[in-house]
């Protein structure tokens, strides 16, 4: 096992759900948090609980990760406040459900730029520091539907 003390990790999709729990997590096992999110009142509830909780620092940016202008800000920010970043989570992602005909593309869009484009901007934006680091991961989160396409779901299992 990696030992995670003392290092810093970023998150996106931060403020509920698997990042909010990955936040949590990486808080108790001794990690400093650089968390990114669209959801503002969400990204300070969360950022607030583990600053109150006063075991790490926290650094937390509204960042859309379909923008990568706002992606590589955040990691420069990230890289800046924890030199000792060693880990990327790219965790941030939406759903969509439909059948093809009933989309239209700025909805395929908008979901192609958060679950596809957001983990190749994040993994671009942070992967120079990562690789000078002497150990470092980037993991990126999917779902079974990366693997499988049911019916109804064909832009989600596509991203």
């Amino acid at each position: 096992m990696i030992e995670l003390a003392g290092n810093a990790v970023a998150v996106t999709g931060a403020a509920s759900g698997i990042g909010r729990a990955l936040a949590q997590q990486l808080a108790q096992r001794g990690c400093d948090l650089a968390l990114a999110d669209v959801d503002e009142v969400g990204l300070k509830s969360v950022s607030d609980e583990l600053i109150r909780a006063g075991r790490v620092n926290v650094l937390a940016r509204r960042v859309d990760v379909a923008n990568a202008a706002q992606v590589h800000e955040f990691a420069r920010e990230a890289i800046l406040s924890f030199p000792k970043l060693c880990v990327v989570i790219n965790n941030a992602g939406v759903a969509l459900q439909g059948q093809f005909e009933e989309l239209d593309l700025a909805q395929i869009q908008w979901l192609m730029g958060i679950n596809f484009w957001g983990v190749v901007h994040g993994t671009h934006a942070f992967l120079p520091h990562l690789q000078r680091q002497s150990w470092a991961h980037i993991v990126n989160i999917s779902s079974i539907f990366g693997i499988i396409g049911p019916p109804g779901n064909c832009a989600y299992a596509a991203s």
